[in-house]
């Protein structure tokens, strides 16, 4: 079973040529050990994988969102100053 999941991981690798390694291959091993002892269906490997992908890009959309908050508001601040300086003079 992990010898599928990793073949499908890597014809998805060449088709898109994704450089990043988003699976950790010990949590792949864990997972489909996990889902061979319980079921044996590879659908819920897939699942899985597709579950951890949906947090991660989740996750980066939070933080990358907050990284922009924050440089936006940095950049109001500082644009406020420049204006109070410019009244002060």
């Amino acid at each position: 079973m992990k010898k599928i999941v990793e073949k499908k991981i890597e014809n998805f690798n060449q088709k898109y040529t994704c450089k990043t390694d988003y699976i950790d291959s010990k949590a792949l091993e864990f997972a489909t050990k996990k889902v061979c002892k319980i079921s044996g269906d590879i659908r819920v490997v897939f699942d899985l994988i597709k579950t951890a992908l949906t947090h991660l890009t989740i996750q980066y959309r939070q933080e990358a969102c907050e990284q922009k908050d924050k440089l936006s508001s940095t950049n109001s601040t500082h644009s406020i100053e420049l204006e109070e300086e410019k009244k002060a003079k």
